[in-house]
């Protein structure tokens, strides 16, 4: 017996791709064109859910791009108010940047 941390034991990696399930959460502010591919590259990934925020709310883009495995959220004033003391230290913000793959026609 020792008196140092326990060491989990590894356990098997889910790997059959008829049983992994997976989806992504993400923040936008882009052309309808820009959305329409990110989704489509992760539904061609086989994203089983995404869920798009749109950092400036647009019925518009949330109606065209409707599909049973996206849900949008419109982040309008009323959304962000008190969000921001909900920040994790270290971790991206809203306004912050990131990129993302290109789209199927990237």
């Amino acid at each position: 017996m020792t008196n140092g941390p326990q060491i989990p034991v590894p356990q098997p990696v889910q790997t059959d791709p008829e049983k992994l399930r997976w989806g992504i959460v993400s923040t936008v502010k882009a052309p309808l064109r820009k959305v329409a591919e990110f989704i489509a590259f992760h539904l061609d990934l086989g994203a089983q859910r995404i869920r798009i925020h749109l950092d400036v709310p647009d019925l518009y883009i949330a109606e065209r791009l409707a599909h049973p495995r996206v849900r949008f959220t419109q982040c309008d004033d009323g959304y962000w108010q008190g969000k921001a003391s909900l920040a994790v230290p270290g971790q991206p913000t809203r306004g912050g940047k990131c990129s993302m793959p290109p789209g199927p026609t990237g």
